[in-house]
């Protein structure tokens, strides 16, 4: 998708990185490395974990169509972005189970199963750090006939906009 590959380079910009490449794996929106690297990924996000974030609820709720996902949000606590002081609110629909046949690069021969890969990307929203820092919406995503609900997770984040560093998620 050419929004996730802009997306890519954002990252690659605000983190000071010489470009993007793939496997890349970006943790909490402040650190980048090799995708690969478990060990490396283990200790990013055992620091990550340890970093206070705004609270993020989200509830399923329920709609007539099964091809419909409808999402209520509500964001509180700490939610504190610097510099410009806003923060972006992003609803992630992501799907386990997919797979592809790798024709080129270090990979090619091999059939790859793949995690949390992102359908769809869409912002619900703006907040800042000002009081009462509260974010509420609600959320509707068309399902795909080709995505399989069961595989399907939806992931909220707070990401702030100067630095792209993650205030909040959840899943």
């Amino acid at each position: 998708s050419d929004q996730f590959t802009a997306r890519q380079y954002s990252y690659a910009e605000s983190l000071g990185t010489n470009g993007v490449y793939t496997p890349q794996m970006v943790i909490d929106g402040t650190t980048e490395f090799l995708g690969s690297d478990a060990a490396q990924a283990r200790r990013s996000i055992a620091r990550a974990a340890q970093v206070p974030k705004a609270n993020v609820d989200l509830s399923l709720i329920p709609a007539a169509d099964d091809r419909k996902l409808k999402l209520g949000v509500r964001i509180t606590g700490p939610v504190a972005a610097q510099a410009t002081g806003k923060a972006d609110v992003l609803l992630a629909i992501t799907e386990n189970g997919l797979a592809s046949n790798v024709e080129r690069g270090e990979n090619a021969g091999r059939h790859l199963v793949h995690r949390a890969v992102v359908r769809q990307l869409k912002m619900l929203g703006n907040m800042d750090r000002r009081p009462p820092s509260e974010f509420t919406a609600k959320a509707a995503v068309s399902l795909r006939a080709n995505w399989k609900r069961e595989n399907l997770r939806a992931v909220v984040f707070v990401q702030e906009q100067s630095s792209r560093k993650i205030l909040g998620a959840a899943a």
